[in-house]
């Protein structure tokens, strides 16, 4: 099933670029419903379908993803998962641990899903699934930033087992998280938390500015500090500031990072105004792993 429906994604020019995350297969019917995503966050809810002549889809952002209209809904309605990425139960589990279970429509599909955690994954846990999970993850925002840019930033420590894995900075549409304080009457902190939490993954697996080029650096520090969250190099700035400490090979180093990691929308060189223009979301695209090593040492 699963070389089917990636067969349905790769040939369909809305859905190529996108990766399975879950089907879901009801027996009685015949039908599938599948939810896929890519590394933008964009997230694909396909279905319900039988083949691939009939399918219809919705795209929505990983924010939007409801676990209860998205997820507990189908297997209430009488499907089964018949494929879920095995990193997406932590996600799952945390949110299930801050979402009070009287909030929850969908409670037999909660229960389907819980029965599914002990028979497939760990029986032990069973009884309080995500306790275990939540207690070896865990996230501290550090502060909520200033932004003039639309959205809601904060600045947060990601951990496991106590110990400091990523220090992020993360941005979110502030209508997701005005919603959500509106419907669980948290705090913002709070919100933010269980936002960054759910995509613990993703910001873990942010590469780590410590092993990026000086320059690169630089650009990046600059862009959080900034009030404006850019950085701004012309020709100019670049003569009087930088030529005396970076060469062109340092420029061709930033142009090949930029390659490495996709850095494309966030960072430019040589635009016809600008030697280097960093934009504000640069500064949502790494793990600052130096500061760790500053948080383990007040830690101790």
């Amino acid at each position: 099933m699963i070389e089917t429906i990636n067969n349905i994604l790769k040939h369909n020019k809305d859905l190529y670029d996108k990766e399975i995350n879950i089907i879901f297969y009801n027996p009685h019917t015949k039908e599938k419903v599948v939810i896929a995503n890519d590394d933008n966050g964009e997230v694909v809810k396909i279905g319900p379908f039988k083949n691939e002549f009939n399918i219809k889809f919705e795209m929505i952002l990983d924010w939007d993803f409801d676990l209860d209209a998205d997820f507990f809904y189908y297997l209430e309605q009488g499907y089964e998962i018949e494929f879920i990425k095995e990193e997406l139960h932590d996600g799952i589990l945390s949110l299930i641990d801050v979402v009070e279970k009287e909030e929850i429509d969908n409670k037999i599909g909660l229960e389907k899903y819980l029965n599914y955690y002990k028979e497939n994954i760990d029986e032990k846990y069973y009884n309080n699934p995500y306790k275990k999970k939540t207690k070896l993850r865990s996230v501290k925002v550090l502060g909520i930033l200033d932004s003039d840019l639309g959205d809601v930033r904060c600045e947060a420590i990601l951990y496991q087992d106590n110990k400091a894995l990523a220090h992020i900075i993360a941005s979110f549409d502030p209508k997701i998280v005005n919603a959500l304080s509106k419907n669980k009457n948290n705090s913002t902190n709070d919100i933010l938390t269980m936002l960054v939490c759910q995509n613990f993954n993703k910001y873990v697996n942010l590469p780590k500015i410590s092993k990026c080029s000086k320059l690169l650096k630089e650009i990046y520090d600059e862009v959080c500090i900034s009030n404006c969250s850019m950085c701004y190099v012309d020709y100019d700035d670049w003569k009087e500031s930088f030529a005396n400490r970076y060469t062109e090979k340092d420029v061709d180093c930033l142009k090949n990072e930029i390659k490495q990691y996709n850095l494309k929308s966030v960072l430019e060189t040589d635009n016809g105004e600008y030697k280097i223009l960093g934009y504000a979301d640069l500064a949502t695209s790494f793990n600052d792993d130096r500061k760790l090593k500053k948080e383990r040492d007040i830690e101790r």
